[in-house]
């Protein structure tokens, strides 16, 4: 027997309850970071100890499903990535079990040849205010409202996006330049803030939500 356009319905809304609370982002800052690095540029201590802070897994309740055709298939794969990525979150602060999970979820199954160097290296000269205002002018392009740009301090990547949440939150040191501006625009707002707004549009619950693939950070 098919699953049920409910329970689809339901599996989607659990994936977005819990999903929205996991930004890696943050929770893989230390919670310390910039009091160690205080202590080890003034010699006080020769190597920094990282803290991170409590974590706390989402409570997931998605309902049991049989699966007989490839659809109910992309289903379950769905709901195996959310746990994943809760047990992943479990790890935080365990760097091997936490490394040795994370390459059975994300495997990097291909390493190209590496780019050149550019000749001229290009300056460094957009700053996140910048970034914010030019993300912002692309949503408005775009037609898409109710998403939040915000500065973001305590973050280990350079941005991300929180679907779920409608945010798209930028590091407040980070400085890029204007080519990379340009390639940023198009992937966070023309990649993945668009494709969850056809997302939505859609009849199928899973494709408000994407299939086992799709939430990237830079």
């Amino acid at each position: 027997m098919s699953v049920a356009l409910e329970d689809r319905r339901s599996i989607a809304r659990a994936v977005i309850v819990a999903e929205k609370q996991m930004e890696f982002s943050v929770m893989l800052h230390p919670a310390n970071a910039a009091e160690q690095r205080e202590k080890f540029l003034s010699g006080s201590i020769e190597e920094p100890i990282f803290a991170y802070g409590a974590c706390v897994v989402p409570a997931m309740n998605f309902p049991e499903i049989t699966v007989g055709t490839e659809l109910e298939a992309l289903y379950r794969d769905r709901i195996g990535q959310t746990r994943g990525l809760a047990l992943l979150l479990r790890l935080v602060g365990h760097d091997s079990e936490f490394s040795a999970l994370g390459q059975v979820l994300f495997p990097v199954t291909e390493v190209g040849n590496p780019l050149p160097f550019p000749k001229e290296k290009e300056e460094l000269s957009i700053g996140a205010e910048e970034i914010m205002r030019t993300f912002q002018k692309a949503l408005a392009a775009c037609g898409i409202e109710g998403w939040e740009v915000k500065l973001e301090r305590h973050c280990s990547s350079r941005m991300f996006v929180n679907q779920w949440e409608k945010k798209i939150a930028v590091r407040a040191d980070v400085r890029i330049t204007p080519k990379e501006l340009s390639a940023l625009t198009r992937h966070e707002i023309g990649v993945h803030v668009v494709r969850y707004a056809h997302g939505c549009m859609q009849k199928e619950p899973l494709l408000h939500v994407g299939t086992s693939r799709g939430r990237l950070v830079e």
